[in-house]
């Protein structure tokens, strides 16, 4: 039988970054508010801060053990609008101001894409990030344009709905359900987090 995995290849492109405020999460589920899309991304960071601790007895290393620790989020765009900024930060927005004073920031899940030098796509999401107010800085115009963009970072935490934070599927691995296509990928994966990519796909279910 001839090998039908994929050859593992870098990847070369990041698009598609899409954000919606968790609206709810608890044992029972998870919900959320429906996904906006955060245009003209350069970047995504995520760090899980992933670590091993060695136990050592009988004059030798006898246990090793693996945790996840703080991860941390970041992304980088061309800009911040308005309501983009109050919605990611909790800040005040009315009439087309922008208020901060110690505002509390909403959980949201974090999802994008990230092209393989085949073509084909990395979907991924963050399912309960927490972004802080992000720093602003001005440069003055000079002879050579220096663009000047928005960076905002964040910290990921455990959905109490299932006590999973991060996910990410390919849209060319093998074993994806003959009914989740890649047309499916492009289509479902930023309208919910919550999409299931793992169970049979039937439109409008």
């Amino acid at each position: 039988m001839p090998n039908t995995k994929p050859e593992a290849l870098p990847r070369v492109g990041c698009d598609q970054l899409h954000v919606a405020k968790m609206l709810t999460d608890t044992k029972e589920e998870a919900t959320y508010d429906e996904p906006v899309h955060f245009q003209n991304v350069k970047s995504v960071g995520f760090q899980p801060g992933s670590s091993i601790s060695t136990f050592y007895a009988d004059d030798g290393p006898r246990v090793n053990y693996a945790q996840v620790g703080e991860e941390a989020v970041s992304f980088e765009r061309a800009d911040l609008l308005p309501d983009e900024y109050a919605m990611i930060t909790g800040a005040d927005y009315t009439s087309g101001l922008v208020r901060v004073g110690n505002p509390t920031p909403p959980p949201v899940a974090v999802m994008w894409r990230s092209q393989k030098s085949s073509g084909a796509y990395r979907y991924l999401r963050l399912l309960k990030t927490t972004f802080s107010v992000p720093d602003i800085t001005s440069q003055t115009k000079e002879s050579t344009v220096s663009f000047q963009t928005q960076s905002v970072s964040g910290k990921n935490a455990l959905r109490v709905f299932d006590g999973m934070g991060f996910e990410f599927i390919d849209d060319d691995d093998p074993n994806l359900d003959e009914t989740v296509t890649p047309e499916v990928l492009a289509e479902e994966w930023f309208k919910d987090p919550l999409f299931d990519p793992t169970k049979p796909y039937s439109p409008g279910a």
